[in-house]
């Protein structure tokens, strides 16, 4: 998990947010029950490409890249249901409150109901919160404990594997590193380390830390 800038959407985006969050709005002011046809309009194609560029085809929270394996899922940082039982529904369909991540993470977010608020990757800085030791992920503070307890980012076997996978990737590199008498190559080798280690990649906090311990960063 990394932070993220939200990027701004077109007018066409805009216009067809604003539209829904007025006639929910309505809906919610004679206190009433939106329908769920209305409810699933900020599922909304344009929308999600934007997002899906926003953090760079990868789930937010655990970095998977969602356009081979997984689709991935518009999932909304703070819940809708909070929005709509403070008749509010602006966090329903605002990009704002709109990220991507994979099923798995989607699935273990919902399953929290709407009692607990995981850090934002928008609002907070991550890389404050938690960490990784090769594949395995720890945390810094209480905010950081809870984000990784509720995601299992600790526990999923798929993940680790995955990362251990590209772990294994870079450490064969950082031997050519360590090796490499001609001092352009070194440099070449060193550029594309560092490139992996950039927020767009996948599993870039892994790989930030990994650098980090063997001094290249």
């Amino acid at each position: 998990m990394r932070r993220i800038n939200k990027l701004t959407p077109d007018q066409v985006i805009l216009d067809y947010i604003n539209e829904n969050i007025s006639e929910a709005q309505k809906i919610l002011d004679t206190n009433s029950a939106i329908p769920n046809d209305l409810l699933r309009k900020y599922n909304y194609a344009p929308l999600k490409e934007l997002i899906i560029r926003e953090v760079s085809g990868k789930c937010v929270y655990c970095e998977t890249k969602i356009m081979g394996n997984q689709f991935g899922d518009l999932d909304h940082v703070i819940p809708k249901a909070k929005f709509i039982a403070s008749h509010d529904a602006s966090g329903i369909f605002s990009h704002r409150n709109l990220t991507i991540c994979c099923s798995v993470c989607n699935n273990k977010k919902s399953n929290l109901g709407t009692t607990i608020s995981l850090l934002s990757p928008y609002t907070n800085k991550p890389e404050h919160h938690i960490y990784y030791v090769g594949s395995q992920i720890y945390y810094s503070t209480p905010e950081g404990k809870k984000l990784i307890l509720a995601l299992e980012l600790d526990i999923r076997d798929d993940l680790i594997v995955n990362i251990n996978k590209k772990l294994k990737e870079l450490h064969n590199l950082i031997y050519q590193f360590d090796t490499e008498r001609d001092p352009e190559v070194k440099a070449l080798i060193k550029k594309r380390l560092l490139r992996e280690s950039k927020k767009e990649m996948e599993y870039s906090l892994a790989t930030f830390h990994f650098l980090k311990i063997h001094k290249l960063i």
